[in-house]
């Protein structure tokens, strides 16, 4: 798996289900899997009519969200945030579940639209699954780009924003009374909702869904909380930023942020960017990027590199490698993370021979190359 690519780790299909009563699990999981079926047929089969009305908000979470139709069946509430099986729903508690059976429920009586209470699920889940998970920075590995960090195509800020309408939404949830005191949408999950760097993009219709949802269920409607204090926006924390580059003595003339904190990055650290087998292949990168890299990651790039020249290897590969593991380094520095809190490694463990787990994808391809 990539090791950036961390986002959609834990939306996939159970290896197995869980077992909620004294049914044999080969019991279970054939039911579960004919249970899955007879839903989706339900979805696809043009001559079949399904009453939404006639179902209750919880019957419509568990086939929707858990593919299944018998409530003895729904999976127990998972706790363990390492897992990398299993559908992310399973992290929703007790409790979230049962505040999505009521807003599909009220999507139902309303006439909404009940795929934006899936998304909202889905949001949801991907919450509880990782909690910790900073809010305003995430590889996008279509665009290449680090949201809410650099761009390394141009050295610029390059961060996530709502459009217009949807972050006067956002702020409108965050400054109300009804953030705290709904009873529909668990706050903590709402106040991250409402940055848009956490989840993928939502259309202008989901945000106002969620706005109703949460004044309707809410004894203060739209009222403004004047205690609130609105949280910095994407475009704030690019400013601050800016300015504590500038204090360090970023000239924006002469250089991009990312070339300057990739040279100051490379010479606290006392390393020569241009050392060893990793020297001989550098000019194939973005140079900003260099400064990012540890010793450890040079000297293994100098070796795929090396390796895929002497096997004719396109070299376009590790280029790949290199700039996915750059990418990694960057957002590690920018949240404050650095290397040895991802990898829980010491400042010498590199001296030591210890593998790096950021390594590994680059040295699955050095495997691969050996049998050539």
């Amino acid at each position: 798996m990539n090791a950036i690519n961390y986002l959609a780790q834990l939306d996939f299909r159970p290896a197995s289900p869980k077992q909620p009563t004294a049914q044999t699990a080969s019991n279970i999981s054939s039911t579960r899997q004919t249970q899955q079926a007879t839903v989706a047929s339900l979805s696809t089969t043009p001559s079949t009519v399904v009453n939404l009305t006639s179902m209750s908000g919880k019957d419509l979470m568990l086939s929707r969200l858990f593919h299944i139709s018998d409530p003895s069946l729904e999976p127990p509430v998972e706790y363990n945030h390492d897992r990398s099986y299993g559908l992310v729903y399973d992290f929703l508690t007790t409790a979230d579940r049962k505040q999505i059976a009521q807003i599909y429920d009220y999507a139902v009586s309303q006439g909404k639209d009940l795929e934006q209470v899936d998304l909202l699920a889905f949001n949801w889940a991907n919450y509880r699954s990782r909690p910790d998970c900073s809010p305003a920075i995430y590889f996008n590995d279509r665009k290449g780009i680090v949201e809410g960090g650099y761009d390394p195509t141009t050295g610029k800020l390059a961060y996530a924003e709502f459009d217009p309408e949807s972050e006067a939404i956002a702020q409108r949830l965050l400054t109300s009374k009804a953030l705290n005191d709904n009873t529909i949408i668990n706050s903590d999950f709402l106040r991250v909702d409402m940055e848009p760097g956490r989840f993928g993009k939502r259309s202008l219709e989901h945000m106002q869904f969620v706005q109703e949802l949460v004044f309707a269920f809410s004894p203060s409607g739209d009222a403004v909380n004047p205690n609130a204090t609105l949280p910095l926006r994407p475009h704030e924390l690019a400013e601050m930023k800016y300015a504590e580059l500038r204090a360090k003595g970023w000239d924006s003339s002469k250089m991009t942020a990312l070339e300057f904190e990739s040279k100051t990055l490379a010479v606290a650290r006392g390393e020569n960017p241009n050392g060893g087998l990793f020297g001989k292949y550098q000019n194939r990168l973005d140079s900003h990027l260099s400064g990012f890299f540890t010793a450890g990651d040079k000297s293994i790039l100098g070796e795929a590199y090396e390796m895929a020249s002497d096997k004719g290897v396109d070299l376009k590969r590790i280029d790949k490698l290199a700039a996915e593991l750059g990418a990694l380094r960057i957002q590690q520095q920018l949240t404050g993370e650095l290397i040895r809190a991802t990898t829980n490694r010491d400042a010498d463990a590199d001296k030591r021979g210890e593998m790096d787990m950021a390594h590994m994808a680059i040295l699955g391809e050095m495997h691969r190359m050996s049998g050539l």
